[in-house]
């Protein structure tokens, strides 16, 4: 590959990239899009997902506001349970899952 080709290379693929950031991120039916404030920066990412789970004993998670900071293809690796050897992987849907179960378990 040529000089002038390389550069060629790395000079698209860059501009692919910063386009790729500054485009509307996709609308996908059943979700919505996150907040503009919610998915603005990193630190505001990070916020509106704790943001999401954040809920009083009484009240759920907002599942909403989640799925949308989600891309439909996101997944959740929560913290490996003592005693197994594998991750366990989830998308949105089987994190909702997992919290009410657990949030059912202990109010027994």
């Amino acid at each position: 590959m040529t000089r002038t080709a390389g550069l060629f290379s790395a000079s698209f693929l860059l501009a692919s990239a910063l386009a790729a950031q500054t485009a509307n991120p996709p609308v996908v039916p059943g979700r919505g899009r996150a907040g503009v404030g919610d998915s603005a920066t990193v630190d505001s990412a990070v916020a509106a997902l704790y943001g999401s789970v954040s809920h009083g004993p009484d009240a759920e998670p907002d599942w909403k506001r989640m799925r949308d900071l989600f891309l439909p293809v996101g997944m959740l690796i929560p913290p490996k349970r003592a005693g197994e050897d594998m991750f366990t992987v989830l998308d949105v849907d089987g994190f909702q899952d997992r919290v009410r179960k657990g949030a059912a378990a202990a109010k027994t």
